[in-house]
């Protein structure tokens, strides 16, 4: 019981970034340049959450996407942020 660690989260948010990577771009080759968190409010082990990620931005060599953890009553969590390379 209790919150997941901090140092958890952005790597929870990060595997959400991959998948709309990979969604969003298929057969491209994304390495990540940067990534950030902001931690909202604790994510709890045990309750459901979900994940949202998206591409919010794509040039010909860079790609911004972002997460989102929501908790079971619709509050997110944290905010994950990816910068990088495309290729």
């Amino acid at each position: 019981e209790g919150s997941v660690h901090g140092g958890a989260v952005p790597i929870i948010g990060q595997l959400a970034i991959a998948a709309a990577l990979a969604t969003a771009l298929p057969g491209v080759v994304a390495r990540r340049l940067d990534l950030s968190a902001d931690y909202l409010r604790p994510t709890m082990v045990g309750e459901p959450t979900r994940i949202v990620a998206r591409v919010v931005h794509r040039s010909r060599r860079m790609a911004s996407v972002h997460a989102e953890l929501v908790n079971a009553e619709g509050k997110p969590t944290a905010r994950v942020y990816e910068s990088a390379v495309i290729s």
